[in-house]
């Protein structure tokens, strides 16, 4: 049997569509070396190890007697990745339910968001069990999953046609870092760019503790619309010149409350006085700066 050589830890989560863990970090030589070289001590006490030692028989070697060894001296320490594994290879391939469901619900107990993910896709497409699906989903999601949030987007889209849950779902995968969530969200609103922009601009500026990635990715999807859509243009232009007769403050200038500001092309805003002051134009504020 040949042995497939990897360059990277990357290259071997690619073929077998692995995700790695912020756990799985620290053990990118120990994989790298049990792929390559079947290198790794088998009475290693490390349950997330021992799991990997088991991905490799299973996806690598094909070995499943070994896998199941593995996985076993790993769930037995309690480690979640490995009971979900279990769950997975009862599930898929020996599709023996009642102990898929064992494993599955063990990895969740032990805070594996993907088993949960899996137990509601396995009731809602093979026991059609709407109820239990959206419980396990919604564990998932509770536990982190973006692919759970995605699959109740979906469910509330081709199922129930509740648009309104369609959306918070797909925008909570995306805030669990799960791209399809606005794949989705783009291939619903494809004629009404409008829509999708008011909604990402919403989610944008009311979500809280997102990773600062996913919002520099909504902010390049925001930019496309912005660049490449009139609607979307008139749009901001309505709302600039809306938020700019209505900017009622405190001036800065003369301190007067709950004026009208006028915004300057520098970002300074004064009162509508201060603008009219022949002595303060073009901008009070950046005179005042320059000489100082």
């Amino acid at each position: 049997m040949e042995i497939i050589k990897f360059n990277n830890i990357n290259e071997i989560c690619s073929k077998y569509k692995f995700i790695l863990s912020d756990d799985d970090i620290s053990y990118r030589e120990f994989i790298l070396e049990l792929f390559n070289n079947n290198i790794f001590d088998s009475n290693t006490s490390d349950s997330n190890m021992l799991n990997w030692i088991g991905l490799y028989y299973q996806y690598q070697i094909k070995d499943y007697e070994s896998m199941k060894k593995y996985y076993l001296i790993a769930f037995k320490l309690d480690c979640g990745p490995a009971a979900h594994n279990l769950g997975w290879y009862y599930h898929i391939e020996v599709k023996n339910y009642e102990i898929m469901e064992k494993y599955y619900l063990k990895a969740i107990e032990l805070g594996c968001g993907i088993a949960a993910n899996n137990l509601g896709y396995y009731h809602e497409i093979q026991v059609i069990d709407y109820q239990l699906m959206k419980k396990y989903y919604l564990k998932a999601i509770e536990l982190g999953c973006g692919i759970a949030a995605n699959n109740l987007g979906d469910y509330y889209r081709y199922q129930e046609k509740d648009y309104e849950l369609m959306e918070k779902y797909y925008l909570k995968a995306i805030e669990l870092s799960y791209n399809q969530g606005l794949e989705n969200l783009e291939d619903f609103y494809s004629n009404d760019k409008l829509k999708l922009y008011k909604i990402l601009i919403n989610w944008k500026n009311t979500v809280e503790n997102v990773d600062l990635n996913i919002i520099n990715f909504i902010n390049e999807k925001l930019f496309i619309l912005e660049k490449e859509n009139e609607s979307i243009k008139f749009y901001n232009n309505k709302i600039n010149t809306f938020t700019k007769i209505n900017n009622y403050k405190k001036c800065i200038l003369c301190m007067d409350e709950n004026v009208l500001n006028i915004i300057y092309n520098c970002g300074h805003e004064i009162c509508i006085d201060c603008y009219c002051d022949e002595k303060l134009f073009p901008c009070g504020i950046c005179q005042i700066t320059k000489n100082n």
